[in-house]
């Protein structure tokens, strides 16, 4: 499998890579369960070249890998928690920030 790099995705990554209605549903064909290019475009209801553009962006994105042998695609569980780790770890949100 290509995919996550081993560095985690920003959380603009992210805001990024689901900021347009075809890759969010994309996206939520995955979180449904669906793996092929043919599930990911019937679920989301997008023809195969705006799905296969959507899943290039959420795998660049580090949101989604490739199995290019199996052409199957998959969810990277973790890509918010890593985000969200590594935000901590370069600027801690002060605690007058966080709501009460």
């Amino acid at each position: 499998m290509t995919g996550p790099e081993n560095y985690p995705p920003s959380c603009v990554d992210l805001v990024g890579a689901l900021a347009e209605p075809d890759r969010r549903s994309a996206f939520a064909a995955l979180v449904l369960g669906a793996t092929s290019l043919g599930e990911i475009a019937e679920l989301a209801k997008l023809q195969s070249s705006v799905a296969v553009a959507a899943l290039q962006k959420l795998s660049e994105s580090r949101l989604v890998v490739v199995n290019r042998e199996a052409h199957t695609y998959a969810l990277v569980e973790d890509a918010f928690r890593r985000a969200m780790a590594s935000r901590a770890v370069m600027a801690p949100v002060p605690t007058s920030a966080v709501a009460a």
